[in-house]
């Protein structure tokens, strides 16, 4: 898939991503006005921040780069989870897990898989990047793992636990498959 038509895909996903943000809380009933507006104060920083990787990641058609700008957005989704945790807002725990998920498994890894699937030239830093790439993703998610481990009893941590994992093995899958590439 072309890098152009990559990012179209992934404007839907961060559209709902954006819209279910204000969403993404404890309460099954409609939020007043002022609930809205505290829910959006809440999530600026956030859709600022996939705004932001989102233009980046529009401007570029190398697959390493792009794979960094959407480890910007799971990163910040990491964070905003470990925060939601320690608040025990476990809707939104649940909600920014697999938004975190779709990110690692559509963002990161989909353009690991694309900058793997083209030459490397011999004196290329390629095999570097990559790695530094794939020990930025394992630097922000195992805390949110540990942390999330510390919190299994709660079933929307426990489930959200297993889609980060499945999200982080799909790009340490694709790093393992390169014959110089080591995972720490």
């Amino acid at each position: 898939m072309k890098p152009s038509t990559l990012a179209l895909c992934l404007v839907p996903l961060f559209l709902a991503l954006l819209a279910s943000l204000v969403w993404a809380d404890e309460s099954n009933t409609r939020p007043t006005g002022a609930e809205r507006a505290r829910l959006y104060s809440r999530d600026r920083g956030l859709i600022e921040t996939l705004v932001q990787e989102g233009l980046r990641l529009a401007q570029t058609d190398d697959p390493l780069k792009r794979a960094d700008c959407c480890n910007g957005m799971a990163r910040h989704l990491a964070h905003e989870i470990q925060d939601a945790a320690t608040h025990r807002e476990g809707n939104r725990v649940s909600e920014l897990g697999h938004h975190l998920h779709a990110v690692l498994k559509n963002g990161v890894a989909a353009n690991l898989i694309s900058a793997c699937d083209g030459p490397v030239p011999p004196t290329s830093t390629f095999e570097k990047d990559l790695r530094e790439v794939h020990k930025h993703t394992v630097d922000f998610l195992q805390p949110l793992e540990d942390q999330l481990r510390d919190l299994e009893s709660q079933v929307e941590v426990r489930h959200t636990l297993q889609v980060v994992s499945q999200g982080r093995a799909e790009v340490d899958r694709v790093v393992k498959k390169r014959p110089h590439a080591s995972l720490p």
